[in-house]
């Protein structure tokens, strides 16, 4: 507060204190009289002290009244078009700055006062339709203070004219964020936007080639097309200033032209998802401050680049061939070259860089060993993929030592030997795959200190032995699957402690003995249960009524006696295989109402009797039973039926022309005697 406005108060308070001392007659006259003008004269003085303070603030920190009138006439075009889910928060102030839900303003460099520099409407349900007859689009070009603009998330499918080639914002803007719209039809023309450093157009439905819409922005240092349909070759008229350049999921086409390497100032690079194709040409390595390079899914051939300031590289789901070059993990984060057509060996210092966190190189044509694994180097590394090739050699024991391994997949490779014991550190270790291999040996009763672990793929393999009881300690486990080996022994009845266990498979194993009761109390959430192929036998155990299991196969074991038909509470069975056993007596008509089934495979056990009738969708095999199926009139049934309607018509054929016959021979005879006379 001003000094004026400090002696006003001080003059207020002493005028009250001698109006309260006075005894003289005419001053109580007088005091009678201010008592009652006083106030006035004092909110009047107050009133007068608080103009001055507002004005004094407004003049150093509040808009100038152009632009607050703008503001308030946006707001007011807004709210006539906004639905009540999308209304704007402006905290019933006067001050537009303070709408900082959606409005930003900042000084300038030039004085002291505020300007509007950003406008956010993003995810406010806008289209060209509801601002089509409106001043929305006028109003935003008339600040031209404008710098940053967010028209993300919204329904506009295209932008107009006015706005494109006449704005007067246009030259001050830098951030323009049009994503996650239904722009459409060629890339607009956005060339007059000269300032513009960021430009995200992402997200739409924009199709036909990129020509000149963006010539002219020689400030850009970002351009972000990704996820639209736009054809054609790789646009090279672009700035020179650009750092960041994404042109994923489109459907851009040819090779990689040189000239993209000429952008010496990107760090990131991502053409994933087109249909690219040729090499990568000579240049490349050029990119000195190039981070992040993306190639995936694409028609790209030849060798890899080698690129040492990489920090992401993918490059999957291409042609690529050749070895992997030595060093190309020097400051890596993320390598993903699956899906390619790669030959030769894992260089030897592949796997010891600290800064490596994720690893795939599935589905290629690698050989040899894994090379030499430091775990106490590679305490970042998360995901190590290394599944369908041809490595072979065994399983190196350090692997257990990856304190923050969550993914483990060394699936269809040549690996021999023993399974690593120690896993006592791999703590986080969520998926471990080591499925169609040549290890054999027992399972590591370490495996019982992976609790994160989800998914367990052990199946062709060679491994023998009991299953031990460490195993069901895996409470978290959806998938465990040990089929196509020769474990032995039976099942443990801890089996039940797999509550979240969603497909469990033993196929084709030497296990044998009764199946655990508690099988039936596993949990809700298993849906394929296959224990094919073993010498199971006694009774099949009574399942919850809650299960959700679709598939089960109980196929090739050792049971004998009346199909259970408890097996009927399994409302959401699709698939049940009970053939290759000795089961005896009829089919229960009850089977006919499990209404989710589709595939019953009875065959090659010693059934009899007359097949139920099943709904028409239902695939019943009994081949190699003694079932008769009188459900549907057979073939003799049917021949019999036509025979019978061959001779009901010949029959009926034959007495018309008998009929005929007759009546002609009795109309001839008159006639020949006309002859006769």
């Amino acid at each position: 507060m001003n000094s004026s406005c400090t002696s006003f108060q001080r003059l207020s308070h002493q005028v009250f204190h001698c109006c309260k001392l006075s005894e003289d007659p005419e001053q109580e006259a007088m005091k009678s009289y201010s008592t009652v003008l006083l106030p006035f004269l004092l909110c009047f003085l107050l009133n007068i002290c608080s103009l001055v303070e507002g004005m004094s603030s407004v003049s150093s920190s509040s808009l100038s009244g152009n632009q607050i009138n703008t503001m308030f006439n946006l707001y007011d075009t807004l709210s006539a078009i906004l639905s009540p889910k999308s209304s704007l928060e402006t905290n019933y102030d006067r001050n537009p700055c303070s709408w900082t839900s959606w409005v930003t303003c900042s000084t300038s460099s030039s004085s002291s006062s505020l300007q509007v520099t950003g406008i956010n409407l993003s995810g406010h349900d806008l289209s060209t339709e509801t601002t089509k007859n409106t001043s929305f689009f006028s109003l935003l070009c008339q600040i031209d203070s404008l710098q940053y603009l967010s028209l993300s998330n919204n329904m506009f499918d295209s932008l107009p004219d006015s706005f494109l080639s006449n704005c007067s914002a246009r030259s001050r803007l830098k951030f323009l964020d049009i994503s996650f719209n239904k722009l459409s039809g060629q890339l607009p023309n956005l060339s007059q936007f000269t300032g513009l450093v960021s430009l995200d157009l992402s997200r739409n439905n924009l199709s036909g080639k990129v020509d000149r819409q963006l010539h002219g922005l020689v400030l850009l240092k970002s351009l972000n097309l990704y996820f639209n349909s736009i054809t054609g070759n790789l646009p090279m008229n672009l700035s020179l200033a650009l750092e960041e350049l994404i042109l994923s999921y489109n459907k851009f086409e040819g090779s990689i032209p040189r000239e993209m390497f000429r952008h010496a100032n990107l760090s990131v690079l991502d053409l994933s998802q087109n249909q690219l194709s040729g090499s990568i040409t000579d240049g490349i390595e050029g990119l000195l401050k190039l981070e992040e390079l993306l190639l995936s899914g694409n028609y790209l051939a030849g060798e890899l680049p080698m690129i040492k300031t990489l920090s992401w590289f993918a490059a999957d789901n291409n042609y690529f061939n050749g070895s992997i070059p030595s060093g190309i993990t020097t400051n890596l984060q993320f390598l993903d070259l699956s899906y390619n057509n790669l030959t030769g060996v894992l260089p030897n210092n592949f796997l010891s860089h600290g800064s490596l966190e994720h690893l795939d190189l599935t589905a290629n044509s690698l050989e040899g060993h894994i090379p030499q694994i430091s775990g106490n180097c590679l305490t970042k590394l998360n995901q190590l993929k290394l599944g369908q090739n041809k490595l072979n050699g065994s399983i190196p024991p350090a692997i257990g030592e990856l304190s923050g391994l969550m993914y483990l997949e060394l699936n269809d490779n040549q690996f021999e030997g023993d399974i690593p014991v120690q896993w006592q550190k791999c703590k986080n270790l969520s998926r471990l795959n080591l499925a169609g291999n040549k290890l054999h040996g027992t399972l590591p009763k370490d495996f019982g200190s992976l609790g994160e672990l989800k998914v367990l793929r052990l199946q062709m393999n060679n491994l023998d032995g009991s299953i031990p009881d460490e195993i069901y300690k895996l409470v978290n486990l959806h998938i465990l699957d040990l089929s196509l080996n020769s474990f032995t022994g039976g099942i443990s009845p801890l089996i039940s402690s797999l509550k979240n266990i969603s497909f469990l498979n033993m196929n084709g194993n030497k296990l044998g003995g009764r199946i655990p009761d508690s099988v039936g109390n596993i949990g809700p959430y298993l849906i394929e249960l296959q224990i094919a192929n073993n010498k199971f036998k006694g009774s099949i155990p009574q399942m919850s009524s809650n299960s959700q299991m679709t598939t089960l196969n109980l196929s090739s074991n050792l049971y004998m006696g009346p199909l259970p038909e408890s097996l009927t509470e399994l409302s959401s069975l699709k698939v049940l295989d009970l053939s290759n056993n000795k089961f005896t007596g009829g089919i229960p008509a009850s089977f006919t109402t499990m209404q989710s089934l589709t595939t019953l495979d009875l065959s090659n056990n010693q059934l009899s009797g007359i097949l139920p009738n099943f709904t028409k969708w239902v695939n019943v095999i009994t081949t190699g039973n003694d079932i008769q199926n009188v459900t549907y009139p057979t073939q003799s049934k049917t021949i019999n039926l036509s025979v019978v309607l061959v001779v009901a018509i010949c029959s009926c054929v034959g007495f018309s022309l008998f009929f005929g016959v007759i009546t002609f021979l009795s109309l001839e005879v008159p006639i020949r005697k006309r002859n006769v006379i």
